[in-house]
């Protein structure tokens, strides 16, 4: 037995949108590859067993096709990856305030989005930040965590507080979760002067002092 993994992809010039694919014809950009497997594994796909591709309005969606005990199982080319980042000022230092805050978290929003990145939720104290974020496969959190502080950082000392001290300490907190846990760390984001005042803090999701 093998798992049959399909990798989708056009080869040369792309099929005329015009010309739907019928179910149970192979794609021109289909690539068949074969992984060894053990006995556990279904029947592989192949000319007389073809797989099912997922199609919208005759053509073919960019996605990839993992057969596994006969099911298709679709990993869509987007990021499932979920990371939590907290990083605080220099000192911890109340560096940050209020009536700039807005900014601030707005700018770091639109340094995640350059990066094909999705801030999800934004938040923090004077001293510190938390930025919950979808992240691109091809963006790595460290690569995230040195443009946006840098950027920030640059923000704050040029344009929001030109005339006082500003910079983040260095390295941070990253910590990956499951969609599961989104809301509620969303909500922990959203109202964290609520939480630091009522001492309801989450010590898992905060940077020890």
């Amino acid at each position: 037995m093998a798992i049959v993994v399909f990798e989708r992809g056009w080869v040369g010039q792309r099929p005329d949108r015009a010309a739907p694919i019928a179910r149970g014809q192979s794609s021109p950009g289909l690539v068949h590859r074969d992984v060894p497997a053990g006995p556990a594994h279904g029947t592989p796909c192949d000319e007389g067993n073809p797989c099912p591709l997922q199609r919208r309005r005759g053509t073919v969606l960019q996605r990839r096709h993992t057969i596994i005990d006969g099911r298709a199982r679709h990993l869509a080319n987007r990021s499932d990856l979920y990371v939590h980042m907290v990083w605080t000022t220099a000192g911890r230092r109340p560096l940050i305030p209020d009536a700039v805050s807005s900014r601030l978290y707005a700018l770091m929003a639109q340094r995640c989005r350059g990066l094909s990145c999705v801030a999800l939720a934004i938040g923090g104290m004077p001293d510190h930040v938390h930025l919950l974020v979808r992240l691109h496969p091809a963006t790595s959190v460290a690569a995230l965590a040195k443009d946006v502080k840098g950027a920030s950082s640059h923000f704050m000392r040029t344009t929001l507080v030109p005339q006082a001290y500003f910079q983040w300490q260095s390295g941070y907190g990253a910590f990956s979760l499951g969609v599961s846990d989104l809301p509620k760390l969303q909500a922990y984001i959203n109202h964290q002067a609520e939480h630091h005042h009522n001492g309801t803090l989450v010590p898992t999701v905060e940077l020890p002092d």
